[in-house]
């Protein structure tokens, strides 16, 4: 389906409503089902879009204490954007969760700019 179809453009603002409503409920679960049926549209102009998403994501994870998926979704967006500081933050909270300590040091000085 094509950005310029109002359909389109209809489907993505209700989608982004019920994810802010979701999120701003704590609803983590149902945050992480909208997420995964934005994270799916993937043409060129929507790159920005999806990336947000997948940050988004990673955020959910992290709050649901899943923290291998929150560190792949980070390390998706990482190849992308290999300097993006939300990414590296969120990787290296999941790996401090999961005692990768020198994961986490690593992504978390990257994260400052150290």
């Amino acid at each position: 389906m094509s950005e310029q179809n109002p359909i389109y453009q209809v489907l993505m603002i209700c989608l982004t409503y019920k994810l802010l409503r979701y999120l701003v409920l704590s609803d983590f679960k149902l945050a992480l089902e909208v997420l995964v049926l934005t994270a799916g549209y993937t043409s060129q102009n929507a790159a920005d879009v999806r990336l947000k998403c997948m940050l988004n994501l990673a955020s959910c994870h992290l709050r649901l204490n899943k923290y291998d998926a929150c560190i792949s979704e980070c390390s998706q967006v990482l190849q992308t954007d290999p300097d993006n500081m939300k990414a590296l933050y969120r990787r290296g909270q999941g790996h401090l969760a999961l005692q990768n300590n020198a994961a986490a040091v690593s992504d978390l000085r990257r994260a400052l700019g150290r």
